[in-house]
């Protein structure tokens, strides 16, 4: 892919100095890349960052960094796995590359402020479950509730009432009562079936 066909979104995040492209789940580079006399060509495969396989370290990130208390779907990663930042100190990434000749090279990739996405690549904030149930801290934890309404059936099919109850129980006794704060999300969520607040 060329330049032209991308958008450069500025977020707060980290980017690596060229695209990467996901191909049948394996991580390309999408254009040639130089660094301080090392040539990565494009089409090189990323086997590995920090020391650790692509899928290992996207898990990294995903449960060990910032990341982990995003209550929110984090699948949208899979798909940048060089862009977020790991700490104060991070200045970017240790990464294996296997090139084309089958010999491969490690070296370190700077971050560049910024994320390259693709254009018609969409985004959503929005939670894939109605009910999220997120640790934040020991002791703080966070529950999301989208939506108190399914629709005109709502008051009659009432199973997801029982579902959201299940999994909100579960969080809350599964704490054995550490948390000191509890954090209920109901923004843009406009109401509904009044068991849904019951006990």
């Amino acid at each position: 892919m060329d330049l032209e066909t991308h958008t450069v979104i500025h977020i707060n995040a980290e980017a690596a100095p060229f695209f990467v492209a996901v191909k049948e789940g394996a991580y390309y580079t999408d254009n040639d890349w130089r660094n301080d006399g090392i040539a990565v060509p494009s089409g090189s495969q990323i086997i590995g960052v920090n020391g650790m396989t692509c899928s290992s370290y996207l898990d990294y990130l995903k449960t060990q960094t910032h990341l982990r208390y995003d209550a929110y779907s984090k699948d949208w990663l899979d798909k940048y796995p060089l862009f977020i930042d790991e700490g104060k100190d991070f200045c970017g990434w240790s990464v294996k590359f296997l090139l084309a000749d089958g010999t491969t090279l490690e070296t370190f990739v700077p971050k560049v402020v910024g994320i390259y996405i693709e254009k018609g690549t969409v985004f959503t904030t929005d939670a894939k479950e109605n009910c999220t149930c997120v640790e934040l801290t020991d002791s703080v934890r966070y529950i999301r509730i989208k939506s108190m309404w399914r629709g005109p059936l709502s008051c009659v099919f009432k199973g997801y009432i029982r579902e959201d109850r299940k999994k909100i129980r579960d969080f809350l006794e599964g704490s054995q009562g550490k948390y000191k704060k509890l954090i209920v999300d109901v923004r843009d969520n406009l109401g509904g079936i009044p068991e849904c607040v019951y006990a």
